[in-house]
């Protein structure tokens, strides 16, 4: 069955941005509700005047049939 994936970095969901363990296992409890798993995470540095580093977390589950 085909894959679709998402995408969510600090910036993009507020959730991220604060690192609260409880917060990030609410968050990934609804997602894991939709149907998606954790398939891998990065950390990278963000451009800009003040460099600081950014999670990544792609996420996967199966396409549903259309």
């Amino acid at each position: 069955m085909p894959k679709e994936y998402k995408i969510i970095s600090q910036e993009d969901d507020s959730t991220f941005q604060r690192l609260e363990k409880e917060s990030l296992e609410e968050r990934m409890n609804q997602l894991a509700a939709d149907g998606w798993e954790l398939h891998s995470v990065t950390c990278g540095q963000v451009p800009g005047g003040t460099r600081h580093n950014e999670y990544v977390l792609f996420l996967e589950r199966e396409r549903a049939m259309e």
